[in-house]
């Protein structure tokens, strides 16, 4: 389970990054850069709201520590 997790995660990284540019750019072409920008907030309130329904609160970390800032950090460094 755990490499499928990782092989998902990075693929959808890829493929988020490259969809991510070109939708963006066609967005900004056809509707302007001001709606590109209003798409994004509204995306990232539907998707934050989704987060708070559907995130358990109670959920504990599967290992003995908490949460992994260096291994988050590397996440997001690439």
């Amino acid at each position: 389970a755990r490499h499928r997790a990782l092989g998902t995660f990075a693929a959808m990284g890829g493929l988020g990054g490259v969809l991510g540019t070109v939708l963006g750019g066609v967005v900004t072409d056809l509707l302007g850069w001001r709606a590109t920008f209003w798409l994004n907030v509204l995306l990232a309130a539907v998707l934050a709201a989704l987060a708070l329904r559907v995130l358990d609160r109670r959920a504990r970390p599967a290992g003995p520590g908490g949460f992994d800032l260096a291994g988050a950090l590397t996440a997001t460094a690439g």
